[in-house]
């Protein structure tokens, strides 16, 4: 496993642009992190932590999504309970399991808000590119 780890980082060095590739990866986590942090300050039981509780969140829902789960539905929860105890938070499992459905909620509504808009996007662009070959509208 850690053979085939290192293999997988070496293999960015073979990138068209691994530089891009490296940028546009610590985006995301950023994205994630700062997504994770406005969740933990719209949500009053946990307005009150910081940078670092929304890291670890974010880091412990990643290892439950990875976890084979439909969708990550369950240990991401988890994860957020385990989270929100291990900062010290009272009642944790019932603030735990709220903010996870509150925090997953707002990430799938924004992964098909961006996906729609991004097939939008291509299939406008298909069309100026070949009109014949794509679809009419109402053909999602």
């Amino acid at each position: 496993f850690a053979r085939q780890l290192v293999d997988a980082a070496a293999s960015i060095r073979r990138l068209r642009a691994p530089g891009a590739f490296l940028l546009q990866t610590v985006g995301i986590w950023a994205a994630y992190v700062a997504a994770t942090w406005l969740c933990l300050k719209a949500f009053p039981p946990t307005a009150h932590l910081g940078g670092y509780a929304a890291y670890l969140l974010t880091a412990l829902g990643a290892v439950g999504m990875a976890l084979p789960a439909p969708g990550g539905i369950g240990p991401f929860h988890g994860a957020m309970v385990l989270g929100l105890a291990a900062l010290g938070l009272a009642q944790a499992q019932r603030h735990g399991f709220q903010f996870g459905v509150l925090i997953h909620t707002a990430q799938m509504v924004a992964n098909v808000v961006v996906a729609l808009g991004c097939y939008l996007w291509l299939l406008a662009r298909l069309r100026q590119a070949r009109p014949e070959k794509v679809p009419k509208s109402g053909a999602l």
